[in-house]
């Protein structure tokens, strides 16, 4: 589990001249799973004909000898690029057959998926677990996290929707939009963390709680919107499918179209558009608030897609055999 080959230098200097924009977890992983699909509002309101118990979260039970965490081995000769982004992934030969899990029963019920996808987003896939909070953790280092087991059932059910694509076509497809997601939180957080040192104020953190948590679950919730755009524009995740860009789109939007507001809201509509959403997140990071005049755009996340070429750690987290929502 190597933590260490990105962002050990700038945790050194918060921890040196900011230690308030850092804080620690002791959550074990088995912990944090369960926290992690529990944490998010039931959506009965958002989609329709869902039978959900708004009183009652998610039951996870987990087989601890089976959780297994691993990193995607960094002594790969072939670099690769994202050409959007230049964000440089450091991969074995073939990442997306390691993150292939058997199917528990449960998984392989449609409504269960159905049920997490409607409540929880692209989150019911994977997670980002931040620096600022998880950067000395032993028991859940920082990183992205992927949930193999309900990304194959996804998968599942889309081949059922999109039968005239091949399964392991639409496997590595989906996989790669999960990991291009949640790089996006992780280039949220760089850009956070560069502006913490230029200015040597904390930012994450207070962010995350007084704008991230606040507009959870509404079209407001520019982070996870923004995420979803990425995806839906990375060139990384175009190079990694042999799927026609048109069928790419047509596949992702029908998902998103499941999701909670905010993972649908990926037009960003309501801030006319991508680009100046953009400028209203580095606002909202900066200063808790859309101010006007807003940062242009050289001061947003997109900054992030072109000057990070480091690689992040990323954990499989196997073992999941109950995932449902009630």
């Amino acid at each position: 589990m190597k933590s260490d080959n990105t962002f050990k230098a700038e945790y050194n200097f918060l921890h040196e001249f900011i230690p308030e924009a850092l804080e620690e977890s002791t959550q074990s992983l088995a912990d944090f799973i369960t926290h992690h699909f529990q944490i998010a509002p039931q959506t009965t309101d958002y989609i329709e004909n869902q039978i959900i118990d708004p009183k009652k979260g998610v039951n996870v039970e987990m087989n601890i000898a089976n959780l297994e965490l691993f990193t995607l081995p960094d002594d790969l000769e072939k670099q690769l690029f994202d050409t959007t982004s230049l964000y440089r992934l450091k991969l074995s030969d073939d990442p997306i057959q390691q993150l292939i899990n058997p199917l528990s029963d449960d998984m392989n019920d449609p409504k269960v998926i159905a049920d997490l996808i409607a409540n929880f987003g692209t989150e019911c896939f994977g997670c980002y677990l931040p620096m600022h909070r998880f950067y000395n953790s032993k028991t859940t280092p920082w990183g992205i996290y992927l949930f193999p087991s309900i990304i194959s059932a996804n998968v599942k059910f889309l081949h059922k929707e999109f039968p005239h694509l091949p399964i392991e076509d639409l496997q590595r497809y989906y996989t790669w939009c999960i990991i291009r997601h949640e790089l996006f939180h992780y280039q949220t957080e760089r850009f956070a963390t560069a502006m913490e040192i230029l200015f040597r104020d904390p930012y994450y953190l207070e962010y995350s709680e007084k704008i991230y948590d606040k507009y959870a679950y509404t079209k407001h919730w520019l982070e996870e919107a923004l995420a979803e755009n990425s995806v839906l524009q990375s060139k990384l995740v175009s190079n990694k499918s042999s799927i026609p860009t048109k069928v790419r789109q047509e596949l992702y939007k029908y998902d998103l179209s499941r999701m909670p507001a905010g993972y649908r809201d990926y037009a960003c509509k309501y801030y006319d558009g991508p680009e100046k959403a953009h400028c209203v997140l580095a606002a909202q990071i900066l200063h808790l608030d859309d101010i006007d005049p807003r940062p242009t755009k050289i001061y947003t996340i997109k900054n992030q897609f072109i000057t990070q070429k480091e690689s992040v750690p990323f954990y499989s987290v196997q073992g999941l055999r109950i995932l449902r929502v009630w």
